[in-house]
């Protein structure tokens, strides 16, 4: 399934132009490295990768880090992400890419832009401002855990109202022309776009794919009532 990044991803270019070692732990997750390279969409930023690891001994479902770039005139700028995978979740297909216990996993999903020369900042510091447990229990900012856990339960209603269209769009005289209009409807809909393909390959297909919608529904939901932890 998917990967929930609340801030624009960008593809990331091959070659690291600077970088940052660890800069503290929230929660027993550590960040060990930050690096910061030309974007390969635009060339007019720097992307962020972030490596974590894990020593908890939980799985994390979700993490926030802040960004800081300095330049080589001495300038700052900062930045946010926040990436839930609560999906890793799903599957044991998808469990081997969760942020388990002893492993570590390199996040992007945010940019800072270049220096006035163009260039890449000389020194990128990530912090870690919020971590999200399989348990439910969260470390960091009570506020923005709270906020997270209602994020999660947004993106669960929308998908209910999205599925409760298809449905509907299924039972009607032309399925297939009802599905279609939804689409047109919501053209940037991602949730949308198999449904043609699959609803061509018959009534199993299409059942297979609004399981798996309906099951990361009902994993955002179960997992939105997060309690934070000292």
């Amino acid at each position: 399934m998917r990967t929930l990044y609340v801030v624009p991803v960008l593809a990331i270019a091959a070659g690291v132009l600077s970088a940052a070692p660890a800069t503290g732990a929230l929660g027993g997750v550590e960040v060990t490295r930050s690096t910061a390279r030309f974007d390969s969409v635009t060339g007019k930023l720097a992307a962020v990768e972030v490596a974590l690891t894990n020593t908890s001994g939980k799985t994390v479902t979700a993490w926030s880090y802040d960004v800081e770039g300095t330049y080589a005139d001495g300038s700052v700028t900062r930045s946010t992400a926040t990436v839930d995978d609560i999906s890793a979740l799903l599957a044991p297909e998808t469990r081997s890419r969760a942020l388990a216990p002893g492993t570590s996993r390199t996040s992007g999903g945010t940019t800072l832009p270049l220096g006035k020369a163009g260039d890449l900042p000389t020194k990128v510091e990530a912090t870690l401002t919020m971590v999200v447990f399989d348990d439910d229990l969260a470390a960091g900012d009570a506020q923005s855990i709270g906020r997270f856990g209602g994020l999660r339960r947004h993106i669960a209603a929308i998908m209910s109202a999205l599925l409760d269209q298809v449905q509907e769009a299924i039972g009607a005289p032309d399925p297939r022309g009802a599905l279609k209009a939804l689409i047109e409807k919501y053209p940037g809909q991602g949730m949308y776009l198999q449904l043609l393909p699959m609803y061509d390959h018959g009534p199993a297909a299409l059942e297979m794919v609004l399981s798996a919608d309906r099951a990361y529904r009902d994993l955002m939901l179960q997992h939105s009532e997060l309690k934070p932890v000292n």
